[in-house]
């Protein structure tokens, strides 16, 4: 969700179905906003006249807003699916106020449901919720950010460079020859002069190379003594020792290209990243535990 963590605000989910059980009709529930570092020291109001206010967050550390009949947190009950704390920018009248956090905190929050006579039941503590800092103006460069022209010109031909061994490790890699099964012979015994003191006749391999009809097709004549299995079609698929050193300096080349293409355009801060806190409303936890029992003369 777009603006989950502001510098002053950050929203949550909504607490449904969490306090079904262990509402009445006329309790309320409030959440507790802490300084993470006195959330631990914070103890329920006992009435509704001790609940801290906004205002009083500087100095107690703490403060409750944003409250809300049970009712509208229940199963069925319609609603925004987020709470947004600090939305508040002017508070006016008795109402809790929600204003906007005076500091990046961390901050720690959880729900209390709350009757007349006192707390009910309370979620646990959220985890810490840390909001974004403002930059400081003097850290800002208002020029805007911009590359020389031999900067350009390295990086274009870096590209172009890492472009052309990209197709050549390729087509080093993707060239294979198929051995087929089919072996020369000689002309039938009936044809005269097959083998003469320098010439000798062979067999067209017809319909041997049916998939190969746009392709040339070449005769290798070679002396027994002169073959080497090593240096051709094999059971290494068709790549020789040297094709695959070329390939192996080929991508070692082009790695080195790359790096460097990443090294020039990234050399100011347009490659930063800046820092962004866990969503706050996915770190949420709803386990509920009663906390006070309530006489039921008193309820």
């Amino acid at each position: 969700m777009p603006g989950k963590v502001t510098a002053s605000t950050f929203a949550l989910e909504r607490p449904c179905c969490i306090f079904d059980p262990h509402a009445n009709a006329s309790d309320a529930v409030w959440l507790v906003v802490a300084f993470a570092d006195a959330s631990a020291a914070f103890k329920n109001p006992t009435s509704g006249a001790e609940v801290p206010p906004y205002e009083a967050l500087p100095t107690a550390r703490a403060y409750m807003t944003l409250e809300m009949a049970a009712a509208a947190y229940g199963c069925s009950a319609p609603g925004a699916a987020v709470l947004r704390v600090g939305g508040d920018t002017a508070c006016h009248g008795p109402a809790p106020c929600n204003g906007p956090l005076p500091s990046p905190g961390p901050y720690r929050v959880k729900f209390l449901l709350m009757s007349c006579h006192g707390p009910r039941a309370e979620t646990k503590w959220s985890d810490p919720i840390l909001l974004r800092r403002a930059r400081s103006l003097t850290t800002i460069d208002p020029t805007p950010a911009h590359r020389s022209s031999s900067a350009v010109i390295i990086a274009a031909l870096l590209a172009s460079l890492g472009a052309a061994l990209a197709m050549a490790m390729l087509g080093a890699v993707g060239y294979e020859w198929e051995t087929l099964t089919y072996t020369p012979v000689l002309a039938g015994a009936e044809l005269g002069g097959r083998v003469t003191g320098s010439t000798f006749v062979l067999e067209q391999p017809r319909c041997i190379f049916k998939i190969y009809d746009t392709d040339d097709i070449w005769l290798v004549v070679a002396t027994t003594a002169a073959q080497d299995p090593a240096s051709g079609p094999g059971m290494d698929g068709g790549h020789s020792g040297a094709m695959i050193t070329i390939t192996a300096i080929l991508s070692v080349l082009l790695a080195v290209l790359l790096a460097a293409l990443l090294a020039t355009l990234c050399g100011s801060e347009v490659c930063g990243a800046g820092s962004f806190r866990p969503d706050a409303t996915s770190i949420q936890r709803y386990n509920t535990h009663h906390v006070y029992d309530q006489p039921a003369a008193r309820l």
